[in-house]
C-alpha cells in the first residue's frame, strides 16, 4: 500500500500542467525601443533641418567664399584661409525677413581673425542674401560686404 500511495503521488505531481508564459512578452521591449527611436529620430531630423537652414544657404556660402578669397584677408593672415564655424547663430525676426548673424573665426598660416556675417532670409520665398561681412584682424575691422558683389556690366556693342 505504501508503494501504491507513493506511485499515485508521483503521478499526480507529474501530471500537473506547467505554468503558462505569455507569448506577448516581446511587445514591451520593442514598443519601448520604437518610442525611443521615434522621439530620437524626430529630434535628430529637427536638428538636421535647422543646421541645413542656417549653414547650407546661398547668403552664408557667398560670405564664406568672399572671406576666403579676399586679397586683404589673405595678405594679413596668409593663404589658405580656413573658417571655423561657430554653432551659436543669432536670429532676429523682422516680419517679412529673418536676419541670421554668424560670428565665426578664421585662420591662415600667418594669423587669425573673427568674422561677423549677417544674412537675410525672405520668409515667404526662403531666399537668402548676404547683408554684411565684417572681419576683424589684429584689432582692425575690414568691411568686405562689397567684395561679394561680382556683377559685371558688359557692353556688347561691338566697339
Amino acid at each position: 500500500m505504501n508503494n501504491e500511495f507513493k506511485s499515485n503521488q508521483g503521478e499526480s505531481n507529474q501530471g500537473a500542467p506547467p505554468a503558462k508564459k505569455s507569448k506577448l512578452i516581446w511587445i514591451l521591449p520593442i514598443g519601448c525601443l520604437g518610442i525611443l527611436l521615434c522621439c530620437g529620430g524626430g529630434f535628430g531630423l529637427l536638428g538636421f533641418w535647422g543646421y541645413n537652414l542656417a549653414y547650407n544657404n546661398d547668403g552664408y556660402n557667398t560670405a564664406i567664399n568672399t572671406i576666403q578669397e579676399s586679397a586683404q584677408v589673405q595678405k594679413l593672415v596668409g593663404s589658405p584661409v580656413v573658417i571655423q564655424r561657430n554653432m551659436d547663430v543669432k536670429t532676429e525676426n523682422e516680419g517679412a525677413t529673418t536676419r541670421f548673424i554668424y560670428e565665426d573665426t578664421f585662420s591662415g598660416p600667418n594669423g587669425s581673425g573673427t568674422a561677423e556675417i549677417a544674412v537675410l532670409m525672405d520668409n515667404a520665398t526662403r531666399d537668402f542674401t548676404t547683408e554684411s561681412i565684417k572681419v576683424t584682424i589684429d584689432g582692425e575691422t575690414i568691411n568686405l560686404t562689397d567684395e561679394g558683389d561680382f556683377s559685371l556690366d558688359i557692353d556688347d556693342s561691338g566697339e
